[in-house]
């Protein structure tokens, strides 16, 4: 996506919700059609938003625009996700497929069993899923992982979003640098100019300089 045109973070309006429902979603591209709720109303929302699932929390900014076919919309340029806190969104974050692997029924008997401390289970201490029917300690692991994969992905769609990286580009960045990609980033942006990310020797030299890296920086050189 050609961002040289994109209008800066201050010219955005701001919209905060909590996904309801995703209408459609592009797993190539992260193209997602959803619905927010948002001050007591839902609002339709459109945009480059990969792996957001129902029940997680988005700051977004962007505009509102009149779609000619699908009426009002909210298109999103950026986006900051949080993952839900409560046990009632979490129990809906989990039964919409927020982790592969884990269906409504399971995440009932999880989200019944840890409660508000679900996803901290999951995420640091797996082992305790086994005592829930028919959780093995090969799947608790797998779900562990994915939700790490996850956490990687928002963190570097975060980190590169100040840099105006759209989160289909810092999508792209993650496939292409995998985990961890945000330290290697900070240690050496010109990882993006490399195969696969190709961004312009300017605007990374740009990210280069925020990040305080001087001009005589080896692989600047």
């Amino acid at each position: 996506m050609n961002t040289e045109n994109r209008q800066s973070p201050e010219e955005l309006e701001a919209l905060n919700g909590t996904v309801e429902h995703i209408t459609f979603h592009n797993p190539d591209n992260g193209f997602t059609v959803l619905e927010l709720s948002a001050g007591g109303e839902l609002v339709a929302v459109v945009g480059q938003l990969p792996e957001v699932a129902e029940g997680e929390e988005l700051r977004l900014m962007g505009r509102y625009d009149v779609h000619p076919t699908f009426g009002p919309q909210f298109k999103a340029e950026l986006c900051e996700r949080s993952l839900p806190s409560t046990a009632a969104a979490i129990l809906r974050y989990l039964s919409s497929g927020g982790i592969k692997g884990i269906g409504p029924s399971t995440a009932r008997r999880i989200v019944d069993e840890f409660g508000d401390s679900t996803l901290e289970v999951i995420e640091k201490a797996p082992g305790r899923l086994t005592r829930i029917r028919g959780i093995s300690p090969a799947k608790a692991r797998r779900f562990s992982e994915e939700l790490l994969r996850q956490f990687g992905l928002r963190e570097v769609m975060l980190f590169l979003a100040q840099y105006g990286v759209t989160p289909d580009e810092a999508l792209n960045v993650y496939k292409q640098l995998g985990p961890g990609c945000v330290d290697k980033i900070r240690a050496n942006p010109y990882y993006l100019c490399g195969e696969g990310v190709r961004f312009s020797f300017d605007r990374v030299d740009r990210i280069a300089e925020s990040l305080g890296l001087p001009r005589d920086f080896s692989f600047r050189v």
